[in-house]
């Protein structure tokens, strides 16, 4: 068989793993053996020609639906970048909705649910937009912008504890 071309097992593991994300259920699903379906698949995913194959579905799949890092990045943004002036006005100690056929795809993306309550003392509106936080925060992350890594710069010995059931015990 030439290089990089895949036999059908493999194919199919490939199209089950993009499904089921999860590599023991797909070898079981492509006909690898219960028993070794961990071993095959950790061993299936260190195979470039099998990483090259996922990858390709998977792009195939986000083309069908029109899904690319732009739209997510630009939907994020719509929510990281939203405010309650995008949607509502703000007079006399009163909030009114604008009127959502005149706004934006972006400003409306931002949106999450809209309940108008019919009562006795008139109608009331509560709407509330995506959590702007976990929109920054992943934009954040994405760009970069924060270091989650700890730097410890030093030339002494670094001595380090792992604290079990109360007790320091040394590492190593």
């Amino acid at each position: 068989m030439p290089k990089g071309k895949l036999t059908e097992q493999q194919e199919q593991f490939c199209q089950f793993y993009v499904q089921m994300r999860h590599g023991s259920n797909a070898a079981i699903a492509a006909g690898y053996s219960k028993a070794a379906a961990r071993q095959q698949a950790a061993h299936l995913l260190t195979k470039t020609n099998i990483n090259t194959r996922i990858f390709q579905i998977r792009s195939e799949q986000m083309a069908d639906v029109d899904i690319t890092a732009r739209r997510v990045l630009n939907e994020m943004a719509a929510i990281a970048f939203s405010s309650l002036h995008d949607v509502s006005d703000y007079n006399k100690g009163e909030m009114t909705l604008q009127d959502f056929s005149e706004l934006s795809r972006q400003e409306l993306a931002a949106v999450q649910s809209v309940k108008i309550i019919h009562g006795k003392e008139g109608t009331n509106i509560h709407f509330q937009l995506y959590d702007k936080q976990k929109a920054l925060d992943m934009l954040g992350r994405y760009l970069a912008l924060f270091n989650d890594t700890l730097k410890i710069d030093t030339d002494k010995p670094i001595e380090i504890r792992l604290v079990r059931g109360g007790e320091d015990k040394p590492n190593g």
